[in-house]
């Protein structure tokens, strides 16, 4: 609510396209409705990308502890699958008005001794939920690589690459996802851009010789 205010929620996300190896990121942009995380998050979600469902968040603090430390944090979405038949809509959105009618948010549940398993059978109560993995750990893994600091750098007209190389005897460059710094040398990236327009100088060669070799036939 008032924590957050008003804004703009950005959503930053990576999706490989068609003929991608790597996924590239892809942002959208929406206004900030209630200032309520979940319920902005899930507006995105049903405005942006269309797909209907609900998501609940939420987390609580030891009040004996200073700086805040946090107690528990919880979450759950349930989203509606393309073509689900109507009476599934319909069983869904009343299990999640009764749960939303307990009063009680899932972190509360949590803070009671509940399991993630229980909010989710309580969720989807009626509908045969097979639980698939109930142990699982997410942890944050960021795709940067030097790797993708120098496919970035050759994407750059080769004029402002050499300004850049000119005037720097160091280049660094941040990830914007986990702010992990990179660091290269000028010659590094001299070298490195040298190796790439020549791969790509050989590859354009390719289907010269192969005409060739066609018309000899």
């Amino acid at each position: 609510g008032t924590a957050v205010g008003k804004g703009q929620l950005k959503i930053v996300r990576l999706k490989n396209l068609p003929g991608e190896e790597r996924a590239s990121p892809f942002s959208s942009i929406v206004a900030i409705e209630t200032g309520e995380i979940a319920e902005d998050i899930n507006s995105y979600v049903a405005t942006s990308e269309q797909r209907e469902g609900a998501l609940g968040a939420g987390v609580a603090f030891f009040d004996n502890i200073e700086g805040g430390a946090v107690a528990c944090s919880t979450g759950w979405r349930v989203e509606l699958l393309p073509g689900a038949p109507d009476q599934v809509a319909q069983h869904l959105l009343r299990n999640v008005q009764a749960f939303l009618g307990l009063g009680l948010s899932s972190t509360d549940m949590r803070l009671r001794g509940e399991t993630c398993e229980d909010i989710a059978l309580r969720l989807l109560d009626g509908m045969e939920p097979e639980i698939l993995e109930s142990d699982a750990r997410p942890t944050f893994f960021c795709q940067c690589s030097n790797e993708r600091v120098y496919r970035t750098l050759a994407l750059l007209p080769r004029d402002e690459i050499r300004q850049i190389i000119a005037q720097n005897e160091k280049i660094e460059a941040r990830c914007e996802f986990c702010a992990k710094l990179y660091s290269m040398t000028a010659v590094d990236v001299a070298n490195h851009l040298d190796e790439v327009d020549a791969a790509a100088a050989e590859e354009r060669q390719k289907p010269t010789a192969l005409k060739k070799s066609n018309d000899t036939r």
